[in-house]
């Protein structure tokens, strides 16, 4: 009895509140095309097209070394111990190899943009079949994929550096950041449809969101954990939130499609 209750109050609630009726269209979409598999193969070639980015920020690194200037940009933007380490560790390691890691960031990062593109298809075809052609387009896309990508990675690390030189107060940083996300996921969202970004404006906002939250989180609560517990979990740990941090983001760039394809419905 109980349950029938419980059901009959859900159903009620249900149309009587329209954004509870759109949320269960979401949830149960995600369901039928396999939300959270594809967000883990997602995640994972986003992982894979980082590590040739960070390769070529080592390089660059090696290129613009200068210990005593970083390490008055670190003091300055208030890092956290563990991120003031890698910066100094990694700068100084990269002026030996900073010619070949460039090179070698270059090429993988083309081909890791290339697979990363079809991976983003996939995603957009799987939630509405046949948006994405396999065609010449598909270059297309996949460099204005990698430079969303790219755009989004900047913003995240350099949004710190930017609120601690200009003293931007922590709400008016989240506000920016928002908008700056989706401008950067419109990009990312539009797939191989033809329709002006405005259509795709519902899901830029709702990974915006999401982005921002867990932005949120690195900057503000994670740097106190990762420094307290640097010692006992070393690279592993550090590893360990890059992934969680990625499937997440992917999480939300699954949903944006699957929310985009409802309101088309509509």
């Amino acid at each position: 009895m109980r349950t029938t209750a419980a059901r009959r109050d859900l159903v009620a609630a249900v149309a009587r509140f329209p954004p509870v009726r759109t949320t269960g269209r979401l949830l149960r979409r995600d369901l039928e095309i396999g939300g959270p598999l594809l967000a883990a193969a997602l995640a994972f070639r986003i992982f894979v097209w980082l590590l040739p980015c960070v390769l070529i920020v080592t390089a660059l690194l090696g290129f613009w070394w200068s210990g005593t200037s970083w390490r008055e940009l670190v003091r300055d933007a208030g890092l956290s111990p563990l991120t003031a380490s890698l910066l100094e560790n990694v700068g100084r390691q990269a002026e030996q190899s900073r010619l070949l890691a460039l090179g070698v960031g270059i090429g993988s990062l083309a081909v890791a943009s290339f697979t990363l593109g079809r991976a983003l298809d996939g995603v957009a075809n799987r939630v509405r079949p046949g948006t994405c052609p396999r065609d010449a387009t598909a270059l297309v896309r996949a460099g204005r994929y990698a430079a969303a990508l790219l755009g989004i990675v900047v913003a995240c690390l350099g949004g710190p550096l930017v609120q601690a030189v200009l003293h931007i107060p922590v709400a008016v940083m989240s506000v920016l950041m928002v908008a700056l996300f989706v401008l950067l996921g419109l990009p990312l969202l539009r797939a191989g449809r033809s329709k002006p970004y405005r259509a795709f404006l519902p899901g830029a906002v709702l990974f915006a969101l999401g982005l921002e939250g867990l932005r949120a989180i690195a900057v503000h609560f994670l740097p106190g954990k990762l420094s307290r517990a640097s010692e006992l979990y070393g690279t592993l740990g550090v590893a360990a939130a890059v992934l969680v941090w990625l499937m997440l983001m992917a999480r939300f760039v699954v949903f944006a499609h699957v929310l985009n394809a409802d309101r088309e419905r509509d």
